[in-house]
């Protein structure tokens, strides 16, 4: 006999499916996420997402769905802070779902969003105002290692980056300059030049400056001892470095297969969490 709790459940979820068919919004994280689940195609779609908080432009439903249950479910990038208004430096904003996510729990923090490809940062901009966040900074430029221009593949997604051969010039701010006297959490998701970028701000000693990193690394093979080091030089600094981490796609394919098909042509994702001194032991509730 089926369990009926697991019945009614079931049958909740295909009502809900049902209204969303019908152009019922989710009324909450719980119902957007069944609904992100239901409408998740990859495979690039421009198209308007019904959220709680309003319509949300995007370039590809499965990526929101990811980036939704990574953010809004998992609450990746949640944090202690020891004052009322954080200083956040969203670094490869994307469409915005992470400084909605920032705007909604850090009420008044002060939010810095960077993204590099001008299609990407228009979504960007049109989903905060969406969300009652159109005050937001908001900077169509790449986090880089110098003030410059500099090719760029643009996607129209999540996986724009700095790459010699594309077929886009971007505006870039030096990193060094867009550091402030303190950061409370600077999120970083550049696609490859988090490497570049990190190693200025310990050359140049600005992450002093920043009490906590939320950074997503796209190792490969043959960079996976340049991110080690990095990890290495972050301890000697006395910052702690702690990660998960797994084998997918959506960080690119290597040129060869590995000796254990579970890795495949995989590369390693990585998604590290770097904070100074001791954990807080008193912060702020939010």
């Amino acid at each position: 006999m089926e369990n009926p709790i697991g019945l009614r459940e079931s049958l909740k979820a295909r009502l809900l499916e049902l209204r969303f068919a019908l152009g019922h919004n989710p009324a909450n994280l719980t119902e957007a996420q069944l609904y992100l689940r239901s409408v998740a195609r990859d495979e690039p779609c421009d198209t308007l997402l019904s959220m709680p908080w309003g319509e949300l432009a995007c370039s590809n439903t499965a990526v929101v769905r990811a980036q939704f249950e990574e953010i809004f479910i998992k609450r990746h990038y949640e944090f202690k802070s020891t004052v009322q208004a954080p200083v956040i430096i969203d670094c490869g904003g994307n469409i915005g779902l992470s400084a909605i996510w920032f705007s909604q729990n850090y009420p008044g923090c002060r939010l810095t969003v960077l993204e590099a490809d001008p299609a990407v940062a228009d979504k960007l901009r049109c989903n905060l105002s969406r969300a009652g966040f159109g005050d937001t900074k908001v900077e169509n430029l790449a986090v880089w290692t110098e003030n410059t221009e500099i090719p760029f593949s643009a996607t129209g997604m999540d996986n724009g980056r700095i790459d010699p051969e594309g077929g886009q010039t971007v505006r870039t701010i030096d990193v060094v300059d867009l550091i402030p006297d303190q950061v409370d959490l600077m999120k970083i998701d550049i696609e490859g030049a988090e490497f570049d970028v990190i190693d200025r701000m310990i050359d140049t000693g600005v992450i002093d400056r920043v009490r906590n990193l939320a950074v997503e690394f796209h190792p490969s093979r043959s960079t996976l001892g340049r991110m080690m080091t990095l990890f290495e030089r972050l301890g000697e600094i006395g910052m702690t470095v702690s990660f998960e981490s797994y084998h997918g796609p959506a960080a690119g394919l290597e040129d060869t297969e590995a000796a254990f098909p579970v890795v495949g042509r995989h590369r390693m994702f990585v998604q590290a969490y770097i904070w100074r001194g001791a954990p807080v032991a008193a912060a702020l509730r939010h």
